[in-house]
This record gives structure tokens, sequence and C-alpha cells, in this order.
């Protein structure tokens, strides 16, 4: 809870020190692997989306992570994914891509979580995984594309 209010009240974020952010951001994801905490935990983060998104974008960055908390750092852009600036989207993007090729987590959760962050620039990407050898990749591919192709046809459009 303490780690939580670092974030989450507005005069506090700004009055600590980088070396207590790292800490705070530590115990607040260690806690997410608790299944007790965990749906208090992911609604306090995601409330305090602009200060928690860097902070899990950083870490999703950082080399020595586990695979518990790569997990909860991918279900977390999900969530967090519409809420991300378009720097955060494309950084978040840039990351998830990489991931999804170094097979740790369930190709189709990351998937999920580039597709809930919404750039564009995973078309190619996904247009590649079309041909995945992996039977359930090429079906949530095509479940993603369907969604975005529906959801830019009944985007309003401008009048020319």
């Amino acid at each position: 809870v303490q780690a939580l209010s670092l974030y989450l009240l507005p005069d506090k974020a700004s009055s600590v020190s980088k070396e207590v952010l790292t800490q705070a951001t530590q115990t607040i994801l260690s806690s997410l692997g608790q299944s007790a905490l965990r749906p208090l935990v992911v609604e306090s983060l995601l409330a305090g989306s602009e200060r928690v998104a860097p902070i899990v974008l950083a870490e999703l960055a950082r080399p020595a992570l586990g695979l518990q908390q790569l997990a909860i750092l991918v279900e977390l852009l999900r969530d967090l994914g519409p809420k991300l600036s378009p720097e955060q989207r494309a950084f978040a993007t840039t990351e998830l891509s990489r991931e999804l090729f170094r097979n740790r987590l369930p190709r189709e959760q990351v998937l999920d979580a580039l597709a809930a962050i919404g750039d564009r620039s995973i078309t190619p990407l996904l247009t590649s995984l079309l041909f995945d050898k992996d039977v359930v990749v090429r079906r949530r591919t095509v479940q993603i594309l369907r969604k975005a192709v529906v959801a830019q046809l009944s985007a309003p459009r401008a009048m020319a």
C-alpha cells in the first residue's frame, strides 16, 4: 500500500528519489504474484496509469526479467494499452514484438497485448503471422485482423 501511494498520490511521486521509486516498483510487481492481492494492485495500477505506464515499460525492457514478472507486465500492458501515449505505444509495440519471438510466454498472450495497444505498425507483423507454424497463433492473428478491419470500417470518416 505504501509503495502504491508513491505512484498514486499526486505530490508523492515527484518528492521521492528514483531509487525509492525503483524499490516501490519491485514491491508492487512482486505483490502481483500473490493471488489475494493481485486484483487490488492491478486496479490501483490501472487507476494511476499515467505514472505507472513509464515504469511498466521500463521494467519490460529490463534484461533480467523473470517469466512470472514478464507475464504480469504483458497483462498490464494489455490493460493499459488504450491509455498509453503514442510514444509509449511505439515503445511497447517494439518490446512486445521482440518478446513475441523469444517464445518465453504463450505467443497468443503477447499478441493480445499488441492488439490492445492498437499501434497500426504491427500490421506487417500480423500479416507474416498468418503463415506461422502454430495454428493457435494463426487463429489469434486472424481474430485480431478481423477486429481491426471491422473497427476501421465502422469508424467515422472525415468528409472530403
